[in-house]
């Protein structure tokens, strides 16, 4: 696919003939310095936004720009994001806040079933002692586990995840990676784009976004480095 943004009076390439596919199980993970693209990739790939040409494919069914709210049951059915800036609602609960996609949609279901999926997925992220505390009252790291979990609470067949470990230390690092690789042993697939070694060591199929072109990475001489650095 590629996409541009207007410049004054020409455009800006940003991504150029970019490829991704991410199978069942699979994590797949994207570098690149900031501003290479890595999130405009991400919003391409939920629905977010329209790629300039190319098209994007989840679960078999093609993300038809002419038709929106195709688009957006596709997103609601089978997609989960996870993005830093976490979108929390800072008034209510964790438990509220992850509950949220189970209110609309698709996965709209009953009080006793939003509930043991909603303490499902604060299981799975590791804080089920938080699901009464308010937003507000987090730590950055805890709001984004809330975030993940909100994600994931629909058991989405793909959770896309910007930056998974940003303001995180290296302890809670570990920890997210972690989850993020329990969640692929589950069948789920998962596109990350991150800045984070760690996370790309634990990746199935890293590729570097720079000019507007993937380039695949040898995920094997990444886990060496990876592995090198943390024993250092």
């Amino acid at each position: 696919m590629h996409h541009s943004y207007p410049d004054g009076t020409s455009s800006l390439a940003i991504l150029r003939g970019v490829d991704v596919d991410v199978a069942s199980g699979q994590a797949v993970a994207i570098t690149g310095r900031s501003g290479s693209g890595k999130s405009t990739l991400l919003h391409i790939v939920t629905g977010l936004l329209v790629p300039s040409e190319g098209n994007v494919e989840i679960c078999g069914v093609s993300l038809d720009p002419s038709h929106p709210a195709g688009v957006g049951l596709v997103r609601r059915t089978h997609v989960g994001l996870s993005s830093p800036r976490f979108g929390l609602h800072q008034h209510e609960t964790v438990a509220s806040n992850v509950e949220l996609p189970l209110l609309f949609g698709p996965h709209r279901s009953a009080k006793r079933d939003r509930a043991a999926a909603v303490k499902e997925a604060l299981g799975r992220a590791g804080i089920a002692a938080l699901a009464s505390r308010r937003a507000r009252e987090l730590s950055t790291g805890q709001a984004q586990r809330v975030a993940l979990a909100r994600a994931i609470v629909k058991r989405p067949a793909l959770l896309v995840v910007d930056e998974p470990t940003a303001a995180l230390d290296e302890e809670t690092s570990a920890e997210m990676v972690a989850l993020l690789r329990a969640l692929t042993s589950d069948g789920m697939a998962i596109l990350t784009a991150t800045h984070d070694p760690q996370v790309s060591a634990a990746c199935d199929k890293v590729a570097h976004l720079a000019d507007g072109v993937l380039n695949r990475m040898p995920v094997s001489e990444l886990r060496s480095e990876n592995h090198r650095s943390l024993s250092g």
